[in-house]
């Protein structure tokens, strides 16, 4: 007690001594520190002047570039939007936020004609007259919409925000809308043009001063106005109000000092004065700066004072040290020390057992409280080591678990990724609560509503998978695909899915389709799990893909070959019956035309009776035509096959067919070296006619037909469907510019009896007869229509490397002669008929109703007959088989082989084992004569 009283008696004498003798001294050297720093400080401002002036014409130039950025971006946007949606009010938040990035903008607005903004990426704004709040924004928005091109405002302080920045419009082509944007200026330099010099514009320019001046410890800059009082530097920060006001009330170059205010304890700045410069034109603002001193190094007073000073402070604070130290080492110091080193211990983990400082003062206290704070460390930190390493092993867990699902759902074959819904049902609550009752019927008939919902469906977290099926890099990449790749046939399916889920369905599965990013097109099974919900509706939502459009490709090629099956069975079967019909109508035709023949032989050439015998071979020629449409479609074979140019063909079919059709215009293309193939003229000129009339009665008004032959090389993958082997080919294409044909009518056209012409103008058995001809010869048809477009025939046969033969002139008259013929038919009618005609023609006959008994009467008397004509079909032993057996018995047999129809191609089975001629039933004399005499005569 005794020690604090000493201690409280020298204080009380030292301390006034020492405050007299700085006192004195403070006052001595004020007076030159003070007119010092007010020379530092106008050096300041004539800096800061001339600093202004360099700063307004730097961002003068600043704007220029800026501007010519802003000219070709704008546009660009503008394009970029349109593209996305040519309603731009209907362009989300977000999608506008993603393109502003691209182009270094802050904010979009579109404007419409009224000066609304009807879409904007900042919220609050929507629907804001711009027209009403000013005359230049209504002037400008006008001036816009009449130019069309862009218009770029001067730079601007914000009075809101403090920011710098510029504002620019543009009205795209056609468009009734505007599209403003809003730049940081600061932000777009940093950006869009030079980090560094952003920094340098906006920052360090005007603080090259602090580093200029050692007296300066900080600058700021304030734009000031009546509504606008924001630092250019330190933005955001606003200059006080009444600070503001007392600067713009004294005008031109003044000083307000030592103010102090809330803006500047914000900045922890201690003292300030604030600067008034000229205004700066580009900003359009009135700029004040404010500028804060630290003249502690002029407080190095002269070196004489200095030492008078320091002496007797010196004194008094050695008397004080000396005295004080003694006393507050023996009543605290040391005491201090030792519970500081206790404390140092505690702190580096090591246990004090005790520490020595005692009595009943606050030290002791404190001491006590050091040794329960010790104890409760102790336990706290066992219990902080549980806690720590049952959290590190939760960790651990955590971290392998999650590890292990994400790698699961990475590298899972299955496609995965998720979608959120949220747009989509917010969509139908806004539908269900405008009144709209059946959402489904309205999605339904609202195919761009139903695409709008699929664009704004969320994509993320895509597995490996997921990416390979629809070949994209990333989630967004997949969304923006499947948001504009919705095509009708999904329409059903996608409403579907959303209908489930906004019912509060918790799963979805059903088929879909999708395209790939390269346009492929997927068949898909679709599994969709809903694994969370917000409370105002659908969430997240897990899609699992599987491709199947191998399978259903599979699928379809199955139902394809089953009906083409199912055709050709069909077809088998009629062409069966056709050909049977076919046979015994020519037989009874082969007796009308005979008959006919030998009353026309032997009448005058003037007789009146010749005139109706010529009517009735017309008709048999009808009848004749007719059958040959049978026979064509019933594919009964071929008969007399030969090497021919299928150009010569074409050329003398398309003249004769070009004489009675002047109205069409018909224009060749043939190739030069067509390859030959192997046909049967006669059938092939039936194609050639069915093809050309079929043509002609598909345009009605005229028209163009187009004929076209060239060589192709087919491979397996063209032939496979037709069971024929690839190879060279002869095609020929019949093309007219008529009605053309649906499906429908397509996939019936090959069908005997099947006619969309009006009764009188085609039995249905032309197309079918071509059909049947094409493939009898190893070849194949395809057809290609359009309602209103046109239709194309294209045929295909196969090439051979033989030499074309020249055909044979038809007889113009009858030729007699003499000699011995059998005649071999299982038809009286044909038999009698023959024999007639044979011997009007001069030739003794032999006839032969069947096959044994042709053989046994060629045994006996094949040594006096010169010809033998066959029938082909009999009923116990075929044509071929006859003609075997009469073969062995005369190997120089000459033989005139004769049919209406063949089966299964036994006619040029019979020409290649040497038959020496054919004859198609019903023949009349001049055939009959000309075959004859052409084989017996050699």
């Amino acid at each position: 007690m005794k020690k604090r009283l000493i201690l409280t008696l020298f204080l009380l004498v030292a301390g006034p001594a020492a405050i007299m003798i700085g006192g004195g001294t403070y006052f001595f050297v004020k007076k030159n520190i003070d007119g010092l720093a007010e020379q530092i400080k106008r050096d300041v401002r004539i800096e800061l002047a001339n600093r202004f002036k360099t700063f307004d014409a730097l961002l003068m130039g600043v704007e220029r570039e800026i501007d010519a950025s802003i000219r070709e971006a704008l546009p660009a946007l503008a394009a970029d939007l349109l593209r996305l949606d040519t309603d731009l009010k209907a362009i989300s938040a977000d999608v506008l936020r993603s393109h502003l990035d691209r182009y270094g903008f802050d904010d979009v607005y579109v404007i419409d004609r009224r000066g609304i903004v009807v879409n904007t990426t900042f919220a609050k704004d929507l629907n804001l007259n711009l027209s009403a709040l000013s005359d230049f924004l209504k002037n400008r928005i006008q001036s816009v919409f009449d130019s069309g091109g862009v218009a770029v405002d001067r730079i601007g302080f914000s009075t809101l925000t403090g920011v710098v920045r510029k504002y620019a419009y543009f009205n795209p082509a056609g468009c009734d809308y505007i599209v403003e944007i809003s730049i940081d200026l600061v932000e777009y330099i940093n950006n869009q043009l030079s980090s560094d010099y952003a920094t340098y514009l906006f920052d360090s320019y005007f603080r090259e001063v602090i580093r200029a001046n050692t007296y300066v410890k900080d600058i700021d800059v304030f734009i000031v106005n009546q509504a606008a009082r924001w630092s250019l530097l330190h933005r955001g920060v606003k200059l006080e109000a009444d600070v503001a006001d007392r600067l713009l009330r004294q005008g031109g170059f003044q000083v307000v000092d030592g103010d102090r205010s809330t803006v500047y304890s914000l900045l922890t700045l201690d003292k300030s004065s604030m600067d008034i410069a000229d205004s700066l034109p580009v900003l359009g603002q009135t700029a004040c700066t404010r500028v804060v001193y630290d003249f502690s190094a002029l407080h190095a007073f002269p070196r004489g004072i200095l030492i008078q000073v320091a002496v007797s402070a010196a004194a008094a604070a050695l008397v004080a040290f000396l005295c004080g130290s003694w006393l507050l080492n023996s009543l605290y110091v040391n005491r201090i020390l030792k519970l500081n080193e206790a404390v140092n211990l505690i702190a580096e983990g090591s246990e004090v057992k005790s520490i020595p400082v005692t009595g009943d003062d606050e030290i002791a206290q404190i001491s006590e409280s050091i040794r329960t704070m010790q104890t409760r460390i102790t336990m706290r930190e066992g219990q902080l080591h549980e806690q720590i390493i049952a959290k590190q092993r939760l960790s651990a867990s955590l971290q392998e678990s999650e590890e292990y699902h994400r790698n699961l759902f990475e590298d899972s074959p299955v496609a995965l990724f998720l979608q959120d819904f949220t747009g989509v049902a917010e969509r139908v609550d806004q539908l269900r609560c405008s009144g709209v009752g059946d959402i489904e019927g309205y999605l339904l008939d609202d195919f761009e509503e139903v695409s709008r919902m699929a664009r704004s469906v969320v994509m993320s977290s895509v597995n490996r998978a997921a990416r390979h099926l629809y070949k994209v890099e990333s989630g967004q990449e997949l969304g923006d695909l499947l948001g504009r790749s919705l095509v009708k046939s999904d329409h059903r399916h996608f409403i579907d899915q959303v209908l489930a889920f906004t019912d509060g369905a918790d799963w979805y599965e059903g088929e879909g389709r999708n395209r790939t990013l390269d346009d492929e097109i997927l068949y898909l099974l679709i599994r969709k799990n809903v694994i969370s919900r917000k409370l105002y509706g659908l969430s997240r939502v897990l899609v699992a893909i599987s491709d199947v459009s191998e399978v259903h490709q599979a699928y379809h090629e199955k139902e394809r070959l089953e009906a083409r099956l199912l055709q050709a069975h069909k077809m088998e079967a009629i062409g069966t019956l056709a050909g049977g019909i076919a046979h015994d109508f020519n037989n009874l035709l082969m007796g009308i035309q005979g008959r006919t023949s030998l009353m026309l032989a032997k009448l005058d050439q003037g007789d009146p009776k010749a005139e109706g015998l010529k009517a009735v071979e017309a008709y048999v020629q009808d009848a004749t035509h007719l059958t040959r449409q049978l026979l064509g479609f019933a594919r009964g074979g071929k008969f007399e096959v030969k090497p021919t140019d299928i150009n010569w063909l074409v050329r003398q079919q398309t003249e004769m067919f070009h004489r009675t059709r002047k109205e069409l215009t018909i224009r060749l293309n043939t190739e030069d070296e067509l390859w030959t193939a192997e046909v049967d003229r006669g059938q092939m000129k039936q194609v050639l006619m069915n093809l050309y009339v079929n043509a002609w009665q598909a345009m009605p008004e005229g028209g163009t037909l187009h004929i076209e032959t060239s060589n192709v090389v087919l491979d397996q993958t063209v032939v496979r469907p037709f069971n024929l082997e690839p190879g060279r080919y002869i095609r020929f294409s019949v093309n007219d510019t008529g009605v053309g044909m649906d499906k429908a009518t397509q996939a019936r056209i090959f069908e005997p009896f099947f006619s969309t012409k009006e009764k009188g103008r085609g039995t249905g058995l032309g197309l079918a007869s071509v059909y049947g001809i094409v493939k009898n010869h190893i070849g194949f048809i395809n057809v290609y229509s359009e309602p209103g477009q046109g239709t194309t025939f294209t045929v295909y046969l196969p090439a051979s490397a033989k030499a074309a033969v020249a055909d044979q002139p038809e007889p113009s008259e009858i030729v007699y002669g003499s000699g011995t013929v059998l005649l071999i038919d299982d038809e009286d009618m044909v038999l009698e008929v023959g024999t007639e005609m044979l011997e009007l023609l001069g030739y003794t006959v032999i006839s032969s109703e069947s096959a044994t008994d042709a053989i046994s009467t060629y045994e006996q008397h094949h040594g006096d007959i010169d010809l033998v004509i066959l029938d082909m079909i009999m009923p116990e032993m075929g044509g071929g088989e006859v003609y075997d057996r009469l073969k062995q018995i005369n190997p120089d047999l000459s033989a005139l082989l004769s049919s209406g129809y063949s089966i299964n191609g036994k006619a040029s089975e019979i020409m290649a084992q040497g038959c020496n001629g054919f004859i198609q039933k019903p023949f009349d004399l001049k055939r009959l004569s000309a075959k004859a005499n052409e084989i017996i005569a050699g």
